[in-house]
């Protein structure tokens, strides 16, 4: 690292003339300003610099008279003006390399580094500014942090951070205008707002499975108006009353304007969940050593806190920022977005701009492009971007080789499936607000603005109540019927297995459409009362800690680790179902997949006698609550059945599904297309099966605008499934090859 500019001509001290707050506090003069600012300049570029680059953030500390440069969780460089009219620099600097300052300058150490090799040093400016040497040893120390800090993506100081001061030290053509204006009060940029509720003074439903509305009436305290007036989306609500993880809910829209009347507003919500529950925890420890007052219905929880939070779990900050909102974009031809977010089996997303910008917690309009374009769902980003490949679960919505190579990705959870009610490009067009969304063009993320999803959001709300208006809110059995295609003395016969047992599991071929009826059957008996129902798969590294309840990992503020007894995914569904009238569904996809007797655990005892009370390895007791069903599904194809631990099949009833395909000529009937002889030769090919758990099922086939997409569909998933199932007859597969049979397929 060379030495810094010091009174450089880079700028011209008359072009300043003079400097403005807080610059003028700090530096005697411009030119000592620009030399401090071109040595974090330099230092940003030998750091790997790049715009907006979160690992990065330049902040003021009034309290120091000082400005803070600050990589990840590290604090390099500083810069003090002293009531003497003193500048004190700190630098980072290689504790071998001390011995170089002692004979040159009286320096003091600081050692918040906690490393053997770094630590930082305070050094008046007027003995360090002809030091030539120093600066190597500075580029040294640089060298070793980047290596240290090789694998930081933000600073845990991002919140405090000043853009106009970032633009003075990299902007050499603004520096002169931002040092004499100086930073004009920049706002402290607050994050999300977290507002302490009392639950027993409002009112809450359900809309979705995912998503409930809070309705409250302003009138119920003075001073609710004014704090409804501040929450905005992103906002966190914490329930005051329940002491149990999961009670914290995400603000997504206010649907009703508010004003100081008794008019009712609306927060549209949904769960926030933590693993492990550190927010929640912090929170509920720190508002309770707080002075807050606890007799309002709703109170805002002061920043002061929440910066204490922030500074005692820096894994915190990027949790507590405001979220981003962008518009993620796909090819229908290329990925069956619709039947993946349907199944819920959308994981994952292709990241190819902005991956330094996109975050956890983001939320995202979901953009098809083609002849039907328009928003089909919206969704949250729940990791931080990653390079990896997608979810295999995922492998079978795509059309085109996108998923099998490592490339940068995000994990994404939808909130609202708008696949039944999209709001379509032309509708979106004629939109004031949504008129200039960045869709249609090549690529796949792309930025949008607050209020830009807010009014996506409203308008699907608004569709959706549009719709329950003329469609009923139940779904009754008539209804499932006809979107599954089966009789109604079946589903009935299922119906009362399922309630004799408690849990029952779809069992079949592959493409019989098992997850798609266990999704639909959990909605049918959810929609009856205030139920509702939930989805989890299983894989085999799924575990009783995950299922049931165990001890989980979290780091303390001096760097060491606890335990804490942390209940389940099964667990927390229960409780949420204890406060429930109707009956909840918890569907577990590919329940085979796991190790039952391992995840279950005691539940093998409580499945069996629901009413009884039992002990669990944790020490706390646990019974299943008479409103909860299981629904299971698996693949019959792998001889799962038979590897079933005996008994654990005694506990639930076993529901075949074969391939249908009444359904399939149903499906394709409504819009025109004649698939007589497709069924043919699905029905064909199923006659040389040696078993009928390897049958081709009609799932695969059941896909929107089948003309465009039959032939990726027959290449990339039957024939290779023919391949592998005929190995010893390849004949068979030759005879089945597409060139073979398109002409014979569709009409």
């Amino acid at each position: 690292m060379g030495k810094p500019h010091h009174e450089s001509n880079i700028m011209d001290e008359r072009t300043v003339q003079r400097l403005g707050e807080p610059f003028d506090s700090i530096f005697k003069s411009a030119a000592i300003a620009e030399w401090a600012c071109e040595l974090m300049r330099e230092t940003s570029f030998k750091l790997g610099w790049v715009p907006e680059d979160a690992r990065f953030a330049f902040t003021y500390r009034k309290d120091l008279n000082g400005i803070h440069y600050n990589f990840g969780n590290w604090l390099l460089l500083g810069f003090y003006g002293k009531k003497d009219g003193r500048l004190i620099v700190r630098l980072p600097f290689m504790r071998s390399r001390l011995p170089l300052l002692d004979d040159r300058c009286r320096y003091e150490k600081s050692y918040e580094f906690h490393h053997p090799d770094v630590l930082c040093v305070k050094v008046d400016y007027q003995e360090i500014k002809q030091m030539g040497a120093l600066w190597e040893c500075v580029g040294a120390t640089l060298k070793r942090i980047t290596e240290l800090l090789a694998n930081v993506k933000k600073s845990s100081f991002r919140y405090k951070h000043i853009p106009r001061l970032e633009e003075a030290v990299i902007q050499r053509t603004e520096r002169p205008v931002i040092l004499r204006e100086g930073l004009k009060e920049q706002p402290v940029e607050r994050g999300r707002n977290v507002w302490l509720i009392d639950p027993s003074m409002f009112e809450e439903r359900w809309l979705t499975a995912k998503i409930s509305l809070m309705e409250m009436r302003s009138g119920i305290h003075p001073e609710c108006a004014s704090f409804l007036h501040e929450m905005q989306p992103g906002d966190l609500l914490v329930s005051r009353a329940i002491k149990r993880k999961g009670h914290i809910k995400e603000v997504l829209l206010l649907v009703d304007h508010h004003d100081e009347t008794e008019q009712t507003v609306r927060i549209c919500m949904k769960p926030y969940e933590e693993h492990p529950p550190t927010l929640l925890e912090a929170l509920t420890r720190t508002i309770g050593q707080s002075a807050m007052s606890h007799d309002r219905p709703i109170t805002a929880c002061p920043f002061g806190i929440l910066q204490k939070i922030q500074s005692e779990h820096p894994k915190l900050v990027g949790v507590l920022e405001k979220p981003n909102y962008w518009i993620f974009q796909c090819n229908p031809k290329k990925y069956d977005f619709k039947q993946a977010v349907r199944d819920e089996n959308l994981k994952t997303w292709r990241v190819s701009r902005f991956k330094h910008r996109i975050k956890n917690g983001d939320k995202v309009m979901m953009w098809l492009t083609g002849s039907n374009a328009g928003c089909y769902a919206l969704a949250t980003v729940r990791t931080e971007v990653f390079k990896g490949m997608g979810d295999p679960v995922e492998m079978e919505y795509v059309r085109a080789d996108d998923m099998a190579e490592e490339m940068d990705r995000c994990e994404i959870e939808i909130d609202l499936d708008m696949t039944d009610f999209p709001l379509l490009k032309e509708k979106a067009g004629k939109d004031p607000i949504l008129a200039d969304l960045l869709v249609g063009n090549p690529g796949t993320n792309f930025p949008a603005t607050r209020e830009q999803y807010e009014q996506m959001f409203s308008l699907a709300l608004r569709e959706r109540e549009q719709r329950s208006k003329s469609v009923p809110l139940s779904y009754p059995v008539s209804t499932f019927c006809a979107d599954t295609g089966y009789a109604e003395e079946e589903v009935k016969r299922w119906l009362r297995a399922l309630h004799r047992k408690g849990q029952v599991i779809f069992y079949g071929p592959p493409g019989t459409g098992k997850t798609y009826v266990a999704q639909k059957m959990a909605r049918l008996l959810a929609s009856e009362g205030d139920g509702f129902y939930d989805i989890i798969q299983f894989h085999s590294n799924y575990s009783y800690e995950e299922f049931m309840q165990g001890l989980r990992p979290e780091a303390t503020p001096g760097g060491t680790l606890t335990y804490s007894l942390t209940p389940g995914r099964f667990l927390e569904f229960c409780e949420r179902a204890r406060g429930k009238n109707g009956l909840c569904v918890l569907v577990i996809d590919e329940i085979n997949r796991a190790n039952l007797p391992r995840v279950f655990g005691e539940l093998m005892f409580a499945l069996e006698y629901r009413e009884r009370e039992i002990p669990l390895a944790g020490g706390n007791r646990f019974s299943i609550p008479g409103n909860v069903r299981l629904i299971g599904t698996m693949n019959a194809m792998d001889r799962s059945i038979a590897l079933v631990d005996y008994a654990l099949r005694r506990r639930f009833a076993f529901l075949q599904l074969a391939p249908h395909f009444d359904q399939l000529r149903r499906f394709h009937q409504k819009k025109g297309v004649e698939v007589s002889g497709l069924i043919r030769v699905l029905e064909e090919i199923n006659a040389l099966m040696d078993e009928s758990s390897f049958a081709l099922g009609h799932s695969f086939f059941m896909v929107e605008d089948l003309h465009t997409v039959i032939e990726d569909i027959w290449k990339m998933e039957i024939e290779p499934y023919l391949e592998e199932l005929f190995f010893d007859r390849l004949e068979l597969v030759e005879r089945f090859r597409w060139e073979r049979v398109k002409g014979s397929l569709l009409r």
